[in-house]
């Protein structure tokens, strides 16, 4: 049987665990850099390091692993298995986990601290205590803290749709596989590190239902830095796995894609 062949061009739906586009990246600015970068973009493909299976996006130098943005889709499907997973991988990522990975990326050792500050208070809850008195704890101590941000508005008990555009793409998809009375994570968001709480589904229709949820927010980077990785995810350059790449709005991508901007230009 003669197999056909897409033409040359011909975008293809991105399947979890297809092959990497295997020049990741760049070095990391240093030294050895600099000398390279004079080399041009072609010499830096054919020294970037080996492909990471992990990484199923790369924005700059900050990776979106593959297994958090497949676990991301699995819950989000929960709610909105009629969608096809190329759009609702592409509100995950445009939502909140694009913006997240250079956030975590960019504020490294500041997200390490975060996340080990959000285990611990996620430790309490998996030992039983209640999350009102979690909650109420956690609150208490932002306020108590002359240099800590205000409790952002999100935290507090509200009624929202339940979609990544108003959630933001990784809580949205926790919430989507979560009871009344359960909650997730630590998360890694666009802000920093969530818990999440579900206190009631206002519809048994997953998609449709207005959400009553609480959040503990522990935040990454200085004031501004959300607007600062919304910036980098949707200017950096892109590499990775080249059938998500192609399965991503043509229109984000433009311009930006790592293997064309390495291609030497036509002569005039």
């Amino acid at each position: 049987m003669r197999m056909l062949r897409p033409r040359p061009g011909t975008p293809r739906p991105y399947r979890p665990g297809g092959p990497l586009f295997c020049a990741q990246a760049p070095p990391e600015p240093g030294a050895g850099a600099s000398r390279l970068l004079r080399g041009g973009l072609g010499l830096l493909l054919a020294l970037a390091p080996a492909c990471r299976p992990e990484t199923a996006l790369a924005v700059g130098h900050a990776p979106v692993l593959r297994r958090e943005l497949d676990q991301a889709l699995e819950e989000l499907r929960t709610a909105y298995a009629s969608f096809g997973e190329d759009t609702l991988r592409w509100h995950l990522l445009q939502y909140g986990m694009g913006p997240a990975a250079v956030l975590h990326h960019r504020w490294r050792a500041e997200s390490d601290r975060a996340r080990a500050e959000a285990r611990r208070w996620a430790a309490r809850l998996r030992a039983g205590e209640p999350f009102d008195q979690v909650y109420a704890a956690w609150e208490a101590l932002q306020e108590e803290d002359p240099l800590a941000l205000p409790v952002p508005a999100e935290t507090v008990s509200l009624v929202r749709a339940p979609s990544p555009a108003h959630l933001g793409g990784r809580v949205a998809a926790a919430v989507a596989a979560l009871e009344d009375g359960e909650w997730a994570g630590p998360l890694r968001t666009r802000r920093g590190w969530e818990i999440v709480y579900l206190e009631r589904r206002a519809d048994p229709v997953r998609s449709r239902a207005s959400v009553r949820i609480r959040n503990l927010v522990f935040r990454v980077g200085p004031p501004g830095a959300e607007a600062v990785a919304e910036q980098e995810w949707n200017h950096a350059w892109l590499s990775g796995d080249p059938d998500l790449l192609a399965a991503l709005p043509r229109q984000w991508t433009r311009g930006r894609l790592l293997r064309e901007l390495a291609r030497p230009s036509s002569p005039e």
